[in-house]
């Protein structure tokens, strides 16, 4: 099992996301548009999402195979701040954040890096609260471009090119309309560009929204499980979480 650091960049992907006159046996597609609103209702619907400003997510994450396990806290507030934090007893903290200007990520093995080009324009279009409200404001084209069988059922593919980054590939479930699964590709300190696969699951009601409470990530040959045990809507933000760590700003002095 090669060291945790050079993952660390991917890991830090977490979360984020009727289909009128179409069904699984018709050749006719939706418009991807149709897709995402579709998603947006089904899960809560815009008028329960514009309610939310803030949220707090903790759990425990696990390399398979590898025996390391931890656990993870995430911390986002609009208009586009997050605060990510890995903690693994053996191998040390992994951190990342973003504040609608700067994205980050420092780890125990790797030390301070400030994020540039498409690997920050990724960064802090993740860190984007309710960032599939605002699909418009964040890519500036959306295509459903077919189907695809994603364990065990039919989803719509939908290619989302952002304005700035390389465009990211979503899967939607035909008949229920949840996301189930996201491939992007990332850059890497070490490796440089790999390709990510993530699987979403497990939805659950919380506060009238559908979240997803099982993500696994598939890198290189690499699976990575992350459990959510709890979520938090609209709970106070502790001072300063999101604010840049003082080896980071050293960084943008120079």
């Amino acid at each position: 099992m090669k060291s945790i650091a050079f993952l660390s960049g991917l890991l830090l992907f977490m979360f984020f996301p009727d289909v009128q006159g179409t069904s699984a046996g018709q050749d006719t597609l939706p418009a991807a548009e149709v897709v995402i609103e579709r998603f947006i209702q089904v899960t809560g619907g815009r008028p329960a999402y514009e309610k939310l400003h803030s949220q707090i997510t903790m759990g425990s994450v696990e390399f398979l195979g590898a025996g390391i396990k931890g656990k993870f806290a995430e911390y986002r507030a609009e208009p586009a701040r997050i605060y990510r934090s890995f903690d693994f007893p053996n191998t040390g903290r992994i951190e990342a954040g973003a504040d609608g200007d700067v994205a980050w990520e420092r780890s125990s093995e790797t030390g301070p890096r400030l994020k540039t080009g498409d690997d920050k324009a990724g960064a802090l279009r993740d860190a984007t609260f309710n960032a599939l409200l605002r699909w418009r404001e964040l890519y500036s084209r959306v295509e459903c471009t077919g189907k695809d069988v994603v364990g065990g059922e039919t989803c719509y593919r939908l290619l989302l090119t952002p304005k700035t980054g390389k465009p990211v590939t979503y899967w939607y479930d035909l008949e229920s309309g949840l996301l189930v699964k996201v491939a992007m590709t990332s850059e890497t300190p070490t490796l440089g560009e790999i390709l990510t696969e993530t699987f979403l699951g497990d939805y659950r009601n919380v506060e009238g929204i559908l979240l997803p409470h099982r993500v696994n990530r598939k890198v290189l040959s690499q699976e990575i499980l992350t459990l959510v045990e709890s979520i938090q809507l609209n709970a106070p933000i502790p001072e300063g979480r999101f604010d840049i760590p003082a080896e980071i700003q050293t960084l943008l002095k120079k």
